[in-house]
């Protein structure tokens, strides 16, 4: 009755955060010696003081505590653990006829799979596993245990960890994938063919999101190396998945969902799934219509380009065009008042206010991101292929736009990179295998003629402007980038040494009435710090000049 008494004490502070006087820094200090008799209260009557549900919600909650996890070791000879996962999993728990006990029991298991680890959960894996699957899934006879579809997702997630991380054999995980995902997908086929579909897009979008997010939360139990038997159970999953967007794209939900499927296939299916990338993105973008389709967008092309370098090129080959229309066909969209669809600065002479040039370059910086993200990591050659090929003098106008114009640090930083990295790649003579595909000569030809034309001036430009202060460290950084970019060029020995003297050193520098000293600097820089130093002379000479006069 005292542990007892102590327990009763001890679960509010856990339910509510809060630290109460001395029995409750008794259980915590002494939990060492408390801890069995709380484990042995779960599968007892309920605690003096609550209702019966609260009381088992309650205990569990102590005991998903980090307590578990802290002393697991000692725990595991005395068989609490089993003791408590065979209440958790049973009537007293997943199993209870209360669906408030079942939702909590949800977010407790998987708590408590996270916190003690692969190791231990071992020999209970079948177990709960076939727990789980019971309450996803209740049999006919049991149509009441079900909980809300949000709760189902611990679950699922808890389940993909047990056959995943636990070291089980192949065949097991298939077996039980299978088990798990069959009744699931069959339920998405059924909701498919209903004739009401289209007509009901927000309810049955978020039924079907719900799907969708159950299929990625199973996933997170295979992020390294799935056995390829695992990997054709999630493939054919996925291929389900892509007939959702295809019947239902209209759904924000559904296609949010699909996007963060997808970055999980990515790590699970590794490059088996760059085929069925594109068809996805084609979908996606058709549909994409706010900031946080294009923020999805964005981040399934970053992590293809992260994950697979030169190889994700023609997964994202079509994308990429269709993907900055759509983030130009949103910023427009966000520049117009709902109701009357005039200019939110009030007209064309009239800015938009400051909080929605913030909003709008937010936007912008999406595109900016995903197009270094294609360049840094090898996969520039989407840049030039047939697709896209017409299309790239547009896109070295709007990173030079967001390098040398755009009213944020970051963003010109981000843009500054693209032209350093493609200089870098494009600029090299071919010895370095490292460096990708080599462009077609036409390509490079182009490329250097905007970066010395175009890149480079207005590089200068905005680090001579008054309003660049190089005192500033985020300032600082875009101009490290400018002189790694001129550095890169001087070097390049497909287009620097003459080319670089005679169209910076002396058609930039000079031209523009610098002194002898700056250009010095410029010609005999021997790396990118030496150009820093240099673009500060130059502007600090030019500050004296304007203060003398």
């Amino acid at each position: 009755s005292a542990y007892r008494r102590d327990t009763a004490a001890a679960v509010p502070a856990v339910k509510m955060h809060v630290r109460l006087p001395d029995p409750v820094l008794y259980f915590r200090h002494q939990r060492i010696h408390v801890f069995p008799r709380v484990v042995e209260l779960v599968p007892g009557g309920p605690i003096e003081g609550f209702l019966a549900e609260d009381s088992v919600v309650l205990l569990h909650a102590v005991v998903s505590d980090d307590s578990l996890g802290r002393f697991v070791d000692f725990v595991r000879p005395q068989g609490l653990l089993t003791l408590f996962l065979g209440s958790m999993s049973g009537e007293r728990g997943l199993q209870h006829p209360h669906e408030r006990v079942r939702c909590r029991c949800c977010y407790l298991l998987l708590r408590l799979v996270k916190s003690v680890g692969a190791n231990a959960m071992r020999p209970h894996v079948e177990a709960v596993v076939d727990g789980c699957q019971r309450l996803l899934f209740p049999p006919p006879s049991q149509p009441t245990l079900s909980i809300p579809p949000d709760e189902a997702l611990y679950l699922f997630e808890a389940t993909g960890i047990l056959l995943g991380q636990t070291g089980l054999d192949a065949a097991v995980q298939v077996r039980c994938a299978t088990a798990v995902l069959t009744p699931h997908i069959q339920s998405i086929e059924r909701t498919l063919q209903s004739p009401d579909l289209t007509g009901d897009v927000e309810a049955y979008g978020e039924q079907l999101s719900m799907s969708i997010s159950a299929i990625a939360q199973l996933s997170k139990g295979w992020s390294k190396h799935p056995p390829p038997e695992v990997q054709a159970v999630l493939a054919a999953a996925v291929d389900v998945c892509r007939n959702v967007l295809v019947v239902l794209p209209s759904s924000p939900s559904v296609r949010n969902r699909t996007a963060v499927l997808l970055q999980r296939m990515i790590l699970c299916l590794g490059e088996g799934v760059l085929p069925a990338m594109p068809s996805f993105l084609d979908r996606l973008l058709e549909h994409c219509a706010t900031e946080e389709d294009v923020l999805d967008a964005s981040q399934l092309i970053n992590q293809l380009c992260i994950k697979f370098k030169e190889r994700a090129a023609p997964a994202v080959d079509g994308a990429l065009l269709p993907f900055l229309r759509r983030v130009l066909a949103v910023q427009l969209a966000e520049t117009t008042v709902e109701d009357g669809g005039a200019p939110v600065g009030g007209g064309d002479d009239v800015p938009p206010p400051p909080h929605r040039t913030t909003e709008l370059l937010a936007i912008r910086k999406h595109a900016f991101s995903t197009l270094q993200h294609v360049a840094l990591h090898g996969a520039a050659s989407a840049f030039y292929s047939e697709t896209n090929a017409a299309s790239l003098g547009d896109v070295l106008r709007l990173m030079c736009d967001g390098a040398t114009a755009a009213p944020d640090p970051l963003a010109n930083k981000t843009c500054a990179q693209f032209f350093c990295e493609l200089v870098g790649r494009w600029g090299d003579d071919g010895g370095d295998d490292r460096r990708g595909p080599v462009p077609p000569p036409a390509v490079i030809d182009a490329f250097f003629d905007f970066a010395y034309g175009v890149f480079v001036p207005g590089a200068i430009e905005s680090v001579l402007d008054p309003k660049f202060n190089v005192g500033d460290a985020l300032r600082r950084r875009v101009l490290a980038e400018f002189g790694r970019a001129l550095w890169l060029l001087k070097r390049s020995p497909r287009r620097g040494g003459d080319e670089f003297r005679s169209r910076v050193v002396e058609t930039l520098v000079l031209g523009r009435g610098s002194p002898p000293d700056v250009a010095n600097r410029f010609w005999s820089a021997s790396c990118a710090k030496d150009f820093e130093r240099a673009l500060v002379a130059w502007k600090e000479g030019r500050r004296l000049r304007d203060f003398g006069e």
